[in-house]
């Protein structure tokens, strides 16, 4: 197991299990925000070309754990992953998790997790129930 790719919704626990496999696997932990947002995260974005370029140059590296919630970022590399892991829990427990995270989570924090189970975007449950379905690995 050299390649993990975690998805999920905001505050499902993606990078606490990838924190996790990277220090048991001693492998590198890249979390797709830190290539997505610019400096002020969930304000601006990079060029979807410059994510693109960046991501894929991640998965060239020998071993990774990769963890994030954009489903079109995670689509072109899946390939090259060992292990594919879908943190699927349900509303009220991203909810929970944010909450205790986060004193005062920001009303776009808030929104942005309730919206993952019905938005229709590469960082939906609809997108990640597709990368699920496809994925031929273990």
């Amino acid at each position: 197991m050299k390649r993990i790719i975690i998805i999920g919704n905001s505050c499902s626990g993606k990078s606490t299990l990838a924190t996790l496999l990277s220090q048991k696997f001693a492998i590198e932990h890249y979390d797709l925000d830190d290539y997505f947002w610019k400096c002020n995260k969930f304000k601006k974005s990079y060029s979807h070309k410059r994510i693109l370029t960046n991501v894929k140059n991640l998965a060239l590296k020998e071993s990774w754990v990769i963890e994030g919630v954009y489903s079109h970022l995670v689509e072109p590399i899946l390939h090259q992953a060992d292990v594919f892991i879908w943190i699927d829990l349900t509303k009220e427990a991203c909810l929970k998790n944010l909450f205790e995270r986060d004193i005062d989570p920001t009303q776009l924090q808030i929104s942005r997790t309730q919206s993952y189970f019905e938005r229709t975007t590469g960082s939906s449950k609809a997108s990640h129930q597709l990368l699920w379905d496809a994925f031929e690995g273990c």
